[in-house]
């Protein structure tokens, strides 16, 4: 029986089994305080809850191809490290950002967005697929 096979039927701290996955890796995450183990929907889950109360949070840009303007994605929206959806973008731009250690110039993606709360975040990230810092607005609802 191979690691998969032995993963695939373990039961989670979360009540279910791990989430599907390639063999590369786990099918589950594991919380940092206690180490008790969800899978990918309960890990979700727990992130978007922590919005509710959390004034900063990490999360990642994405973004699907726009086939009429390859400039402008489709779909921007801020993920977990599943892919499951934290904040839906309502507004985005990028601008250059000069690197001083490396001498180059870069860009940034600045963003505004809501959360399944109806919570306004705002950010920025280095790029698609990228992690972001998320911060509460002050604005509120």
């Amino acid at each position: 029986m191979n690691n998969t096979a032995i993963t695939d039927a373990m039961i989670l701290d979360c009540g279910h089994t791990p989430s599907p996955h390639s063999p590369s890796v786990t099918g589950y995450g594991t919380y940092p305080l206690g180490g008790r183990t969800a899978c990918y929907a309960c890990c979700d889950a727990s992130e978007v809850a922590i919005l509710a109360t959390a004034q900063h949070h990490m999360g990642y840009l994405s973004c699907a191809e726009n086939p009429e303007n390859p400039v402008r994605p489709l779909n921007v929206r801020i993920t977990t490290w599943t892919g499951g959806p934290l904040i839906t973008v309502t507004d985005w731009h990028e601008s250059p950002h000069y690197v001083p250690g490396a001498h180059t110039r870069d860009k940034l993606i600045h963003w505004r967005g809501v959360d399944a709360h109806g919570n306004r975040w705002y950010g920025r990230g280095p790029g698609w697929g990228m992690y972001t810092r998320m911060h509460k607005s002050r604005a509120g609802k």
